[in-house]
């Protein structure tokens, strides 16, 4: 009887009789398997490969599937044996809404050998737009916020005078109570946010329906507090408020991670924001 390594021919011979052992492979894998994303922002996943029977080829990584105005970038783009990669997924303003099938494909040359894993990702609409007395509107932040960030977002009502407000909270809310910060297009025509138990506002900042606001608000979690900045389209930014505490049901929350838009049914109108991002 001859015997010889596995590993350098990957057969046994017996009495002249080759028998042939399992060949190199490898699998792929992706989680999680699906994720959520804004028109503009950004997403990812973790691709892994696995060696079977001793691979330990380079596999090259790629991505098909993306909607128009997506990206996709594996880091490292090849894994050798066995290892992992990060997918970042970054889309645009005009990447279509809906979900979407992407496939994540691994392609050994040495070997050759391909492997491919779906994995889902659902683009939602930049823009949430309110009416009058239809309830809340909340949408999930990109990631939980528990230190100090900014939030930034376009919000343009309908009409003035109005009663509508844009607001963060921990978890989905149905009602006012249930957010921390609150910014505010009242009904007197003016812009304010809540400071603790009321709303206020450092100056008087009027708006006019059809005309956009930028908000940007500087939120510190851990101190309940928020800077609240509006800069009118073709203006200059000006100051809401400053060090406003969160709103006083909320003076004890760890973490922000949903945005939510009202529209009181007491003045008849919409509000339409846009683009809202946190870093």
């Amino acid at each position: 009887m001859t015997a010889h390594s596995d590993t350098a021919l990957n057969t046994s011979t017996f009495d002249n009789v080759s028998i042939a052992g399992p060949s190199p492979d490898f699998t792929i894998a992706a989680t999680p398997a699906s994720q959520t994303v804004t028109q503009g922002g950004s997403t990812s996943y973790t691709a892994s490969v696995s060696s079977l029977n001793g691979f330990a080829g380079t596999v090259n990584l790629s991505v098909t599937g993306l909607p128009s105005g997506a990206t996709g970038t594996f880091n490292p783009t090849s894994i050798s044996g066995s290892g992992s990669s990060t997918l970042s997924v970054t889309t645009s303003a005009s990447t279509p809404t809906g979900a979407f099938t992407l496939t994540i494909t691994g392609t050994s040359s040495s070997p050759s050998l391909s492997h491919s894993i779906t994995v889902t990702m659902t683009v939602n609409s930049s823009c949430v737009t309110g009416s009058a007395g239809d309830g809340w509107h909340n949408t999930a932040l990109s990631a939980a916020q528990n230190g100090t960030f900014t939030a930034q977002y376009d919000a343009t009502p309908s009409a003035s005078p109005l009663s509508a407000v844009v607001a963060l909270s921990q978890g989905a809310q149905t009602a006012y109570t249930g957010f921390a910060t609150l910014t505010r297009f009242n009904p007197s025509g003016n812009i304010d946010a809540r400071n603790g138990g009321a709303y206020a506002a450092e100056s008087t900042i009027p708006f006019s329906g059809g005309v956009t606001y930028h908000f940007r608000l500087v939120i510190n979690v851990l101190a309940h507090t928020y800077s609240i900045y509006v800069t009118p389209a073709g203006g200059t930014e000006l100051t809401v408020g400053t060090n406003f505490a969160f709103r006083t049901e909320q003076s004890g929350v760890t973490a922000l991670d949903w945005w939510g838009l009202d529209v009181n049914a007491s003045n008849p109108g919409s509000l339409t924001t846009c683009n809202l991002t946190t870093q």
